[in-house]
C-alpha cells in the first residue's frame, strides 16, 4: 500500500486541457489496484483517514466559469453514503464547495449554489461504472454509463462559483475533524462518509460537457 505524502498515479484532469497533475497528500492505506484500464486504479475500504488530496488548487481551473464537470470511473463495494470526491471544503471552510458521492446506490451532488439532488438510476456495487455530474449555471445532469440519470435545477444561485482549493478523492475533508476545547485536533465520531471501492480516471473540468459521452 501506500502512505505518507508522495505523488500517485491517479490521473487528474483540470479544464478539459489534459493537464495531469500529482496528487499530493495520501493519507491512510488506499492501495493500488487494477485499474478499470491499463493504469492501477486505488482501492479505498472505507476506513476513517483514507483519502487522496490536492490542496493548492487545479491548474487551469476557472472557478467563475459557472460551469463544472465531475466524472470517474468506480467499482464501489458498499452501499453506504460515501463521497467520490469533494472540492472547497476543509475543517475551517466550507464556502464555494461541492460533493459528488453514492447514497444506497444513487449518485448524489451537493454544492454551496442551490443542489442538493441524487440520481434516477442506480450505481451497482462490485462492478466498474462510469459516473459524471454536470452543472451548466442553474442546472444540472447526472450521467451513468454515458446515460442521463436525471435532471435538476437549482434552487437558489442561477450561477456558481466553486472554490479552487482542497479537492479530495475518496473522503470529504470537513468531515474528517473537529476542534477540542484545547485547540487540538481529533477525528469526528461520524459523518466520515470514506469511500469504500475502486477509484479510477477522476476528472474535473470547469466546463459543462452536457451531450458528451460519458464514458
Amino acid at each position: 500500500g501506500v502512505t505518507g505524502v508522495q505523488t500517485c498515479a491517479l490521473p487528474i484532469y483540470s479544464s478539459g486541457q489534459g493537464n495531469t497533475l500529482s496528487l499530493g497528500t495520501v493519507s491512510g492505506n488506499p492501495l493500488f489496484v487494477g485499474g478499470r484500464f491499463t493504469n492501477p486504479a486505488h482501492a479505498f475500504r472505507g476506513a476513517v483517514g483514507t483519502y487522496l488530496a490536492v490542496s493548492n488548487g487545479l491548474s487551469g481551473f476557472n472557478a467563475d466559469s459557472g460551469q463544472l464537470t465531475i466524472s470517474a470511473w468506480v467499482r464501489p463495494s458498499s452501499k453506504d453514503e460515501q463521497t467520490i470526491a469533494s472540492m472547497g471544503r476543509n475543517p475551517d471552510n466550507f464556502s464555494q464547495q461541492w460533493i459528488f458521492g453514492l447514497a444506497g446506490n444513487k449518485l448524489t451532488f451537493m454544492d454551496s449554489f442551490g443542489i442538493d439532488a441524487q440520481s434516477t438510476g442506480v450505481v451497482d456495487t462490485n462492478s466498474w461504472h462510469h459516473v459524471a455530474f454536470v452543472r451548466n449555471a442553474s442546472r444540472g445532469i447526472f450521467y451513468i454509463d454515458g446515460v442521463p440519470s436525471g435532471d435538476v435545477v437549482a434552487t437558489t444561485a442561477n450561477y456558481p462559483s466553486y472554490r479552487n482549493r482542497d479537492l479530495v478523492l475518496g473522503g470529504d475533508w470537513r468531515n474528517f475533524s473537529y476542534t477540542n476545547s484545547d485547540g487540538s485536533k481529533a477525528l469526528a465520531p461520524a459523518d466520515w462518509k470514506f469511500f469504500s471501492g475502486d477509484l479510477d480516471e477522476v476528472a474535473v473540468a470547469s466546463v459543462a460537457q452536457i451531450g458528451r459521452a460519458h464514458v
